[in-house]
């Protein structure tokens, strides 16, 4: 298996693993929500209930921002491309910058000369 390959094989287990925490959540809120409460229910009892669904609210958030920055990952690898691997066109590069600098020097000779 190739390095591209197990990276997008991750994102799309983290993303999957996302959209289940998120979906989890989402059946705990609910059933939160809709847990019954009958007339010797307490003050203390609606306060518990308040703060678990604000608890798991918060956590549908997070989770929700987390996949919204695995889909900005993904678009940026989807317009950009992966970075290369180190040492990858590392040769054609050193060559690019040898090939500038000549032509820089040559520039800067002509100049010299030109200003004698």
């Amino acid at each position: 298996m190739d390095r591209d390959q197990a990276m997008s094989e991750n994102l799309m287990d983290r993303k999957d693993k996302l959209i289940a925490d998120s979906l989890t959540v989402f059946r705990e809120i609910v059933s939160t929500a809709a847990a019954k409460v009958d007339s010797t229910a307490s003050a203390g009892q609606a306060a518990v209930n308040t703060m678990a669904i604000e608890i798991l609210v918060n956590g549908l958030t997070k989770t929700t921002e987390d996949l919204l920055i695995l889909t900005r990952r993904l678009r940026e690898l989807w317009v950009v491309g992966p970075l290369k691997p180190a040492g990858e066109g590392d040769d054609a590069a050193r060559e690019s910058v040898r090939q500038d600098a000549e032509a820089v020097f040559a520039v800067m000779n002509r100049v010299r000369e030109e200003g004698r």
